[in-house]
């Protein structure tokens, strides 16, 4: 069962607005965030932040890396940072998955309500989803997908897997038809 927490509601278009501010204000203009470059400089802009990259063997089979907001350290399990580093879609989710953590609720802790049932918790309020959401909207912009490319084209090209980029093509798709 996944642990959850309650977090500040925050929407989808939020997310995708601070998701547009970083990749502004670092000056990101191409299609694959560089999730694993921004991880040292990362630790000289916030003297507080730091990650460690651990063995396999650290880990339960079904963490791949995980935010502490008290210590400030993004642990990283060694063959999803290698993965990252050789492109694989899914690991650099995961880095921008916790990325989100630190940007969005790393100053919520205190305000944080735990639970072991995410169906206690809208999706706006949890902070998993605003995670996974603000990591999509990071990782592939709205605004530089018009929605008629192919799944493929999306994985390829942002440097997620083929899951992810179904999901956030799906979601334009709809936001879109809204219209």
């Amino acid at each position: 069962m996944e642990t959850n927490f309650r977090v500040a509601p925050m929407s989808r278009r939020n997310l995708r607005q601070i998701a547009c501010a970083i990749r502004k204000r670092l000056h990101i203009t191409t299609r694959r965030f560089p999730i694993v470059s921004l991880l040292d400089p990362l630790t000289l802009l916030d003297k507080r932040f730091n990650y460690s990259i651990e063995c396999d063997e650290n880990f339960p089979t079904d963490v791949h890396a995980y935010w502490d907001p008290f210590e400030y350290v993004m642990h990283i399990r060694e063959s999803v940072y290698l993965g990252a580093c050789d492109g694989r879609g899914r690991d650099r989710m995961t880095l921008a998955h916790e990325f989100a953590h630190y940007i969005l609720h790393t100053a919520q802790t205190p305000s944080m309500a735990r639970t072991m049932s995410s169906s206690l918790i809208r999706p706006f309020e949890s902070a998993e989803w605003q995670a996974t959401t603000f990591a999509a909207e990071l990782l592939m912009p709205a605004d530089s997908i018009s929605g008629d490319e192919s799944v493929a084209f999306i994985a390829e090209e942002y440097g997620v897997s083929e899951i992810a980029a179904s999901v956030q093509l799906g979601i334009l798709k709809k936001e879109r038809r809204k219209i």
